[in-house]
């Protein structure tokens, strides 16, 4: 995400304020989004009639009226169509022509809101049980808007769940949100997500179409990437190296596109590989989570490289010259018995772990991957801070302070410790509450 003070991106601000009036404290979010999005106000206030619970509640906020973006109005797509209506002027859709490719301009209005909740980060949780029970609290509000509102997330990353006064989770930052029945209308570069918590084959760039299996993996890279950094476990390699393999993985393919997921993969089909044989975290029923997720990911993986593979097929069969016609296997469609057809499977995985023993003098959260901040002489750090717009990625949020940084933490042996270089803060001046 880009700085609050950029010329490009969301520019966004947030602050929490106080109401004079009723002497009440709220959270006041003010941005640039992308005209093709619904408004976040729009989607709270759906969520809130809905009934949607663990999400926050809108108080009051919109659209800024006749406050636009003008760029894309000098740049004119000849193809395109531009559906929008008043207050804001007419505009066709925009393309940037530079070294012979076009690269998109999106037309961004000025949108702020406030809401009247304010929440501590993620990392600051007390314990694993805590942990579990702030992600399922996230997870149940993705699966009641999508259940009640026919709204998916598409941004399920550590920074944009907060624990609220009670010590319970609440799901922030609608503003990358879709309804169902536009998911399909989505181009390219509008995939979205946080890198480091995005699904292995959105990062693959092997489907374009943003589905609930990947918010659901999301969840379990949320609750890893928290287990792996702060608590306890016999991995075999440096904690810094696993974040770095696991979340921070990328290579760019023959047109210059960064990708990523394959290490991803290997933590669900060959765990072994990553973390060494014998893996375990010393909580028990986390651990128990964990061998209880890995199936029900990995199937639905299997899955998709099926599919993936029929499509190759497919096109290769279409394309042959040869008066001979191979008939590809068809795509399979979602089986009704895959795990994660539904948040059921997943549902069940998280209650019934939470409702085990759990150990009671389990040792505080301990951050075993400090940084010590960008490290701006590398390609991937000078990409930390800005939004990814290639054609797999149109933006990048928030996450922990870890995003796109190169970890220059210590291994837990130094017996280093403390979590406030990995608090969230939004790119963009935000706070780490939404």
């Amino acid at each position: 995400m880009k700085s609050p003070y950029s010329t490009i991106g969301r520019c966004t601000r947030a602050y929490p304020v106080y109401e004079i009036a009723t002497s009440r404290y709220c959270f006041l979010k003010d941005g640039w989004r992308a005209h093709e999005l619904d408004p976040e106000a729009t989607i709270l206030q759906e969520l809130a009639e809905k009934k949607v619970e663990n999400v926050p509640i809108f108080v009051c906020g919109g659209d800024v009226e006749t406050e636009a973006t003008m760029t894309d109005l000098y740049v004119p797509a000849p193809d395109s169509t531009q559906s929008d209506t008043n207050p804001y002027p007419p505009r066709r859709e925009s393309k940037w022509k530079k070294a012979g490719t076009n690269k998109r301009i999106t037309r961004r209005i000025h949108h702020r809101f406030i809401v009247n909740t304010i929440g501590k980060p993620l990392n600051t949780f007390r314990d694993s049980k805590q942990l579990l029970q702030v992600v399922y609290d996230a997870f149940k509000a993705h699966r009641q808007a999508c259940e009640k509102a026919g709204i998916l997330h598409r941004d399920i990353s550590a920074g944009n769940i907060l624990i609220n006064e009670h010590g319970h989770g609440i799901l922030i930052d609608w503003d990358l949100a879709k309804h169902f029945k536009d998911l399909q209308s989505g181009r390219n570069h509008e995939i979205t997500g946080t890198w480091q918590f995005m699904s292995s084959f959105l990062l693959k760039g092997t489907h374009t179409v943003h589905t609930i299996q990947d918010d659901m993996e999301s969840f379990v890279y949320v609750v890893l990437y928290h287990a792996f950094r702060y608590l306890g476990h016999n991995a075999s390699s440096p904690v810094p190296d696993i974040l770095d393999d696991i979340f921070d993985y990328e290579r760019p393919d023959n047109d210059g596109i960064v990708l990523g997921g394959t290490t991803k993969i290997s933590l669900f089909s060959h765990p072994g590989s990553i973390l060494g044989y014998g893996f375990q975290f010393h909580s028990e029923p986390l651990d128990i989570w964990w061998n209880w997720v890995r199936p029900a990911v990995k199937e639905w993986h299997d899955h998709l490289d099926l599919e993936l593979s029929a499509k190759v097929k497919r096109e290769r069969t279409v394309n042959r010259p040869s008066a001979i016609v191979v008939h590809p296997e068809p795509l399979p469609s979602l089986p009704s018995q895959l795990a994660l057809n539904t948040h059921d499977h997943m549902d069940v995985i998280f209650k019934e772990q939470l409702d085990s023993s759990w150990p009671e003098h389990e040792p505080p959260p301990n951050d075993a991957a400090p940084y010590s901040g960008l490290t701006s002489t590398t390609a991937r750090a000078q990409r930390s801070s800005t939004k990814r717009s290639s054609a797999l990625v149109d933006s990048t949020d928030a996450s922990t302070g870890l995003s796109r940084k190169r970890h220059q933490g210590s291994h837990p042996s130094t017996g280093k410790s403390g979590r406030g270089s990995g608090s969230k803060r939004r790119r963009g001046g935000g706070s780490g509450t939404t």
